[in-house]
């Protein structure tokens, strides 16, 4: 993680499911000599480190890391108490001086012993006019997305009608495989998706999602790069066109003797 986050000058926003949350630091009190472990993420100095609200005994299960050079030209909200902000869900607001706002909502989907812990998103009705993008690590299979041989989550039909209802579409282009056992090789599937709303696209800032084509130093799962361009961003504006070609006068009898 501390090499991602010194080396990736093009980069502006990490969206990590799975963090490194660990103990970073010891607070100590008068009536408390051991002192309370602190847990925290690891920090850079080139990076804003965002978690979800919680409490000192929590485990966070996703983070957002925020370049700061982005922040010069670019305005955050964090949304702690949106309905589907939690433990394991971020919901961030981006704002440009242009007054444009993208909505970035990182998940992460913990496994129950049964069924699945996604009731929170599918009761919830996102806005159709905000430009949304949903980056989530599933742990679910459905037809939509996953390997043909894959068997289907129970719950996997309700989350595809759920993106279906609010109009969203999934980038991950099919049998691109984000997930690799660790022990088992050949072994994978694809859980970590990117879906992006009917507003995110209509304007085409949107660039291709990539994939790498294996996990990532020290994880199981791949990485997923998205590019969003501001509307005044150079790949946007189209090309100048053609001044074409104005004869000189003078040379009018020169022209005439070469195609006559």
């Amino acid at each position: 993680m501390h090499t991602l986050l010194q080396k990736h000058n093009d980069t502006h926003i990490l969206l990590i499911q799975e963090p490194w949350f660990y103990i970073v630091a010891t607070v100590h009190f008068d009536n408390n000599p051991k002192g309370t472990p602190q847990k925290g993420l690891l920090h850079n100095d080139m990076w804003d480190a965002h978690l979800p609200k919680h409490g000192p005994n929590n485990t966070c299960k996703v983070t957002i890391y925020m370049c700061k050079s982005l922040l010069k030209t670019h305005s955050v909200k964090l949304h702690t108490n949106h309905p589907l902000a939690n433990l394991t869900s971020m919901v961030m607001d981006i704002t440009d001086t242009n007054d444009m706002t993208l909505q970035i909502i990182n998940t992460y989907h913990i496994m129950p012993t049964w069924g699945h812990s996604l009731h929170y998103l599918l009761s919830h009705t996102l806005d159709e006019t905000t430009p949304t993008l949903l980056i989530r690590d599933l742990n679910t299979h459905d037809p939509r997305w996953s390997r043909h041989n894959q068997t289907p989550s129970s719950w996997g039909c309700a989350l595809a009608g759920w993106v279906d209802v609010h109009g969203l579409m999934c980038l991950n282009l099919m049998d691109t495989l984000t997930w690799f056992h660790p022990l088992v090789e050949g072994q994978a599937s694809t859980i970590d998706l990117a879906f992006a709303n009917e507003a995110a696209l209509f304007t085409g800032q949107l660039g291709d999602l990539s994939i790498t084509d294996g996990p990532i130093l020290l994880s199981d799962h791949a990485a997923l790069s998205l590019p969003f361009y501001s509307l005044t961003s150079l790949t946007l504006i189209p090309p100048p066109a053609p001044r074409g070609y104005s004869p000189d006068p003078e040379n009018k009898d020169t022209w005439m003797a070469a195609f006559s």
